[in-house]
């Protein structure tokens, strides 16, 4: 566990591991390499392998990053059921447009930042993706 343990980051994720165990979930987490974001990934991954879950990638990427493409070519050849992303508003949205423009759909995807704001969440309310945060559980 982190240094933030037990807050802020301890069970940002909790609530997405017992719905998704009616089938053989694999998770993929990312993050961003900053304290904040690598401790809520380290809970995350804690967590699933609590719940048996099979963790396929758990990789890292670089502050301010403009381009998750390496990690999106993991995850599409991996095909995780759960997509776990730490980092800030701006990674939340890279992460989503870029599991899109790669064609990964994930059953169920959490970030931590992103789902709680209304200026994320208005540009996806169409789209029929549940996203998932450490708030509130589920969006529509």
């Amino acid at each position: 566990m982190g240094c933030y343990k037990p807050l802020p980051t301890e069970g940002y994720f909790q609530k997405i591991f017992p719905a998704s165990l009616n089938f053989s979930p694999e998770v993929a987490i990312i993050y961003e390499k900053d304290i904040f974001s690598e401790d809520v990934a380290s809970g995350a991954l804690e967590h699933a392998k609590k719940k048996g879950l099979e963790v396929v990638l758990y990789g890292s990427y670089p502050k301010q990053v403009q381009d998750l493409s390496s990690l999106m070519q993991k995850i599409r050849l991996l095909k995780p059921d759960i997509v776990i992303g730490s980092g800030h508003f701006q990674d939340a949205v890279l992460t989503v447009k870029q599991l899109k423009q790669f064609g990964i759909n994930p059953k169920f995807l959490g970030l931590t930042v992103g789902p709680a704001l209304p200026a994320f969440v208005k540009p996806w309310v169409r789209t029929r993706r549940v996203y998932l945060d450490q708030f509130s559980g589920a969006l529509p």
